[in-house]
């Protein structure tokens, strides 16, 4: 049986290594983002015009008064949350989106330092660590937790296969990758981090 070949690419020099892991590209999940960033434009679209249409309508009725009417008031910040939540959800949704068809964890290691790229097209994100500092490579399982947090954990970034200490905190990177190829790049990383040829 052949071996599965890794996602990741590695480019490794003498004191340094690079490991470049591409966002796992999801077909049926590229389609299902897709469709559901189109019902919430829709969606949005429509709960923008409502309100306004009801602002305009307000501004041209003679004798409105809100006080009249108390639970017009009620209605509308009511909307006004909804409004921002489903705002709030669609822009977490087209980041996951983005991440799916353009996004990479690039992982730099040397001696002296570890940094942590997460990149979309142009975006990126990185974080430095000191490479004396950071502790304990090693593959955990993620978590699944409720669907909400668990799917918001996941879209940011933070529900990796690998993690490390560095300091007293956990960090997390690695995402949708296999346990082997995460000890594949463990033993790669290690061997830089710690001095080794």
């Amino acid at each position: 049986m052949a071996d599965k070949k890794f996602r990741h690419l590695t480019e490794e020099k003498e004191n340094s290594i690079v490991i470049t892991l591409p966002s796992q590209k999801k077909l049926l999940a590229i389609i299902w983002f897709v469709i559901w960033l189109v019902f919430w434009g829709l969606m949005t679209f429509m709960i923008v015009f409502i309100v306004g249409l009801n602002i305009a309508t307000i501004k041209h009725t003679e004798g409105f008064s809100l006080s009249a009417y108390p639970g017009y008031s009620v209605i509308t910040i009511i909307f006004s949350l909804f409004l921002f939540c489903l705002l709030a959800l669609g822009a977490l949704v087209f980041y996951d989106f983005l991440w799916q068809i353009g996004g990479k964890e690039i992982i730099k290691v040397n001696t002296r330092q570890m940094e942590l790229i997460r990149r979309i097209f142009l975006w990126q994100n990185s974080s430095d660590y000191t490479a004396n500092k950071v502790r304990n490579l090693r593959v955990i399982e993620t978590k699944s937790g409720c669907a909400p947090i668990g799917y918001i954990r996941h879209a940011l970034g933070r529900d990796g296969l690998i993690a490390f200490d560095y300091g007293a905190k956990k960090y997390r990177f690695g995402l949708d990758i296999e346990d082997s190829e995460a000890n594949e790049i463990i033993s790669k990383l290690n061997k830089k981090l710690h001095g080794q040829i």
